[in-house]
């Protein structure tokens, strides 16, 4: 390898597992190296941290805490206290001395590695690996933290996943199309998409290629025909010109506007009982504002109910929009000839939709992701997916 290896040198806190990873950014043929080293900054706040709390922890001890408080306190406090401090004293050494190394050729992948326990080392051949997976992983820090999705590309061992190599990791959607293009054509391996139905693939040649430009070359086989009436009874499609209006029967606002309309009369109601305790007011009056809470009530779930999600699919675009009694908001387009991906994904965790198990029909360029189905059975999803391909790619 010698002066041809390209040498690329990270550094990086090991001990968050969110930190953003990027493993070859520069990288613009095999073979090249990556170096990475843990966090010093860290290691030496885990090492002080870790004096800290020994020291604590002797002076309690031994300086008078055991005459001043009871057995079982500072029995409790010791025993907390030290293996709290022996755990910061082994992650800041670790995070001292931690090196890894990979080495990328035509030929091979190989890893070293060196812990606290010495230098760890394997091999195996590029073409044990199917292809660069591309990934989304929902994250929670904590009961009460936020939740945040990463976007994750994995170089993909076909039999053992201990060997598959993370590529990169971020908190943020923007620029992880563009990574998953550059590492395939860096390893000249398949992309791979892990979508909710399943693993998809991309030969490296496709990649910027559009869905109308794959089923073109035969690398993306349908077999869908848009006469087809959806396979459940919450989906209506009717035909407009030279385009299929998909509209859901049954909104995701109706679904919502169910519990948010009981907490609404439910609050409501407790308003009117405080102020009738504190005003003593009339039981003509009590009944006056109970059926306007009623009233208003109703009125906010029927408005809910009355907007609906639509999809316009032709072979010119996608369009997407929300319809009201009196028109359209919230309208978003893509043109057919910029759609590179059509897919069932889960929602971003930042939603408020998000919850386990949700996923929405997404149509993928390089603008803005269109989305549609939230709530949808997975039957009527995959028949908008592979409805929206077959159209788009007449």
């Amino acid at each position: 390898m010698g002066d041809a290896m390209i040498r690329i040198g990270i550094w990086t806190a090991r001990s968050d597992a969110t930190a953003d990873v990027d493993l070859a950014p520069a990288a613009t043929k095999l073979p090249f190296r990556t170096d990475r080293s843990g966090s010093k900054p860290l290691a030496v706040c885990l090492l002080v941290l870790s004096v800290v709390t020994a020291c604590v922890t002797v002076a309690s001890v031994l300086g008078g805490m055991r005459k001043v408080l009871p057995a079982i306190i500072w029995m409790h406090w010791a025993f907390f206290l030290g293996p709290a401090t022996a755990a910061s004293a082994l992650a800041g050494l670790r995070e001292l001395v931690w090196r890894e190394r990979y080495e990328f050729t035509p030929a091979e992948v190989r890893r070293r590695c060196r812990g606290l326990f010495g230098w760890r080392e394997w091999g195996e051949p590029l073409s044990a690996y199917k292809g660069v997976l591309s990934r989304r992983e929902g994250r929670t820090w904590g009961k009460n933290a936020s939740s945040r999705t990463l976007y994750i590309l994995t170089l993909q061992h076909s039999a053992n996943k201990k060997r598959s190599v993370k590529l990169y990791l971020s908190r943020s959607y923007e620029g992880f199309r563009a990574k998953h293009e550059h590492y395939a054509r860096l390893f000249g391996l398949p992309a791979l998409v892990e979508t909710a139905t399943g693993v998809e693939k991309r030969r490296p040649e496709d990649l910027h290629k559009s869905v109308r430009q794959r089923v073109a070359d035969g690398a993306l086989k349908i077999s869908f025909d848009p006469a087809a009436r959806p396979p459940g009874r919450k989906l209506a499609v009717t035909v407009e010109r030279d385009a299929l209006l998909i509209r859901r029967r049954w909104n995701a606002f109706g679904i919502v506007g169910i519990p948010a309309s009981a907490a609404l009369l439910v609050g409501a109601m407790a308003i009117v009982l405080a102020l009738a305790a504190d005003l003593k007011l009339s039981l003509a009056f009590l009944l006056a504002l109970a059926a306007l809470d009623l009233v208003l009530v109703g009125g906010a779930y029927a408005a809910m109910r009355a907007i609906r999600e639509e999809l316009v699919v032709s072979p010119s675009e996608v369009r997407k929009r929300w319809r009201h009694p009196w028109g359209t908001l919230l309208e978003t387009s893509v043109a057919a000839s910029e759609i590179e991906e059509v897919a069932i994904h889960a929602l971003p965790a930042e939603s408020f939709l998000s919850v386990p198990g949700v996923t929405t029909v997404q149509v993928i360029s390089d603008s803005p992701v269109l989305q549609f189905g939230v709530g949808l059975p997975k039957a009527d999803k995959e028949w908008v997916r592979d409805c929206i391909i077959a159209v788009i790619s007449k």
